[in-house]
């Protein structure tokens, strides 16, 4: 049997880059176009700060962390695939 196509999915936790790996070796193997999929996490409102005018400045904050992770993470991952020269998006 012959995979044409990997879909790994990636979080911002300890273990992502341990996912990413097997599914570049897996891509490897197989000779298999890689897909990463990277979701962003929905952002909660503390109780403490739901309601008032430091929820906007909360949110904005938290979403300006977010988009900085997620271009960290994906920096991993051009990283890491494009030393493989494997076929990714």
């Amino acid at each position: 049997m012959s995979y044409k196509t990997i879909l790994v999915h990636l979080s911002n936790d300890r273990a992502h880059m341990a996912r990413l790996n097997v599914a570049i070796s897996l891509a490897r193997r197989y000779e298999a176009h890689l897909v990463v999929l990277y979701v962003v996490t929905p952002i909660s409102m503390p109780a403490e700060v739901a309601g008032r005018a430091a929820s906007i400045a909360f949110i904005e904050e938290a979403t300006q962390i977010a988009r900085e992770e997620a271009e960290r993470i994906r920096g991993e991952i051009e990283a890491s695939c494009g030393s493989q020269k494997l076929s990714w998006e």
